[in-house]
């Protein structure tokens, strides 16, 4: 995963904390999905985004705030499902990664 600029979200949302992580798929490192976190802290949350591309898997995220996800260029959310222990975010694709 890397850090994504959040200055342009941030003038939107002062709760930003002014990071911002781009999510990348474990198998065939397409970008997959953004969280953009929040200042207010919360219990840890572990997230995970499936690849609209090849079907695999981010690697786990563990997030101690308020957070909103996002969709990128390649991949669309399609569904979230959250258990006490994970966040699961299904994607869908929208063009292909080369």
């Amino acid at each position: 995963m890397k850090k994504i600029d959040a200055e342009n979200f941030s003038k939107r949302d002062k709760r930003l904390r002014g990071e911002a992580v781009e999510v990348t798929c474990s198998n065939c490192d397409c970008p997959i999905g953004e969280i953009w976190k929040l200042e207010e802290k919360t219990k840890v949350k572990q997230i995970r985004f499936q690849c609209g591309q090849c079907e695999d898997y981010s690697f786990t995220t563990s997030i101690d705030c308020k957070f909103y996800v996002g969709s990128t260029e390649y991949c669309a959310i399609s569904s979230v499902n959250e258990t006490s222990e994970l966040i699961s975010i299904e994607t869908v694709r929208l063009k292909d990664y080369e």
